[in-house]
């Protein structure tokens, strides 16, 4: 019997307890137990086959045990019991007995479990090929490696052609014929230097994130422009509004005295917060001592957060 599998059979042989004939009408009454459990009232059906023999259908949970007793009980009839071990696998399967962990195929055949014997997969025959091939083979002395590499090697073989070309017509480097000689100092002495038809070099030294002329590469001009750029810095205040400004009053958030910065303009810059304000500028015409600049009227009241600077 297999374990917890339903539609399955058992066998009683039910005689007279008085003359001890075969029984074959009435109601019998099956009971089970399972691993020596309580003893159960089966829910299956029974059936009288010939004879005396009953056959009783057990429910699928009736089977599932490691030891199932059943036992029929008669009216008239000497009671009967089978002790049956059910088991896990299928007896049926003529494969694998129904145990997935062995393959679903013959072994020897195709997706079987291999044997080592002249069947279908020959796997004594195979193995002694495979091993017998591979001692057979000599592997390759480093002389034979190099003179493969020699031989076969095309892109070897036209590199080191275009070597020996080069060796042959440029004997001397440094007055070889198309390159140049001259150093960067060579260079940078030259009074007009011109860049055109570079392709993208100009676009991509332009792109370079980082830029530096460092001492020995820039000239009075550079010198010059430093120093203007630098003044000018030096005379531009940046600031940042406070809470509770208006389009004629704007709360700097700076240190200020009275009448410090009149006369200056307030230019706000162009990713400030307020949209309406971006790169707008006007005059401040007052100034007190707690940071606060009267201005001619802005279009939009600035709001805390804004950046601007005065100059």
């Amino acid at each position: 019997m297999r374990k917890n599998v339903a539609s399955q059979k058992v066998a009683f042989q039910m005689i007279s307890t008085t003359d001890l004939s075969d029984v074959t009408s009435g109601t019998p009454a099956v009971y089970y137990t399972i691993d020596g459990g309580a003893q159960g009232t089966g829910a299956g059906a029974s059936v009288h086959e010939g004879n005396g023999q009953w056959t009783y259908t057990p429910a699928q949970a009736e089977t599932n045990g490691d030891h199932v007793v059943f036992t029929m009980v008669l009216s008239g009839a000497v009671s009967d019991k089978v002790n049956v071990w059910p088991v896990s696998f299928d007896p049926t399967d003529s494969v694998r007995m129904g145990v997935t962990a062995l393959p679903n195929a013959a072994a020897d055949a195709a997706g079987g479990l291999p044997v080592s014997d002249a069947g279908g997969l020959d796997l004594d025959g195979r193995l002694d090929a495979a091993i017998s091939s591979r001692n057979a083979t000599t592997p390759p002395t480093a002389a034979q490696n190099r003179a493969e590499m020699d031989s076969n090697s095309t892109k070897l073989i036209a590199i080191v052609e275009d070597t020996n070309e080069l060796q042959t017509n440029q004997g001397a480097w440094a007055t070889a014929t198309g390159f140049s000689t001259h150093t960067a100092a060579d260079v940078w002495t030259v009074s007009t230097r011109t860049l055109s038809s570079f392709g993208t070099l100009i676009a991509d030294i332009w792109a370079s994130v980082s830029r530096t002329l460092t001492a020995g590469t820039k000239d009075s001009e550079i010198d010059a422009i430093k120093a203007v750029t630098d003044q000018q810095a030096k005379a531009v205040i940046n600031g940042t509004v406070g809470s509770g400004s208006t389009t004629t009053n704007i709360v700097s958030g700076l240190t200020t005295t009275t009448d410090s910065l009149n006369g200056k303009i307030v230019t706000f810059d162009k990713d400030t917060t307020t949209a309406a304000l971006r790169g707008q500028s006007t005059d401040i015409t007052d100034t007190d001592a707690s940071g606060n600049l009267t201005v001619t009227a802005l279009t939009a009241a600035p709001a805390s957060g804004d950046t601007y600077q005065v100059t």
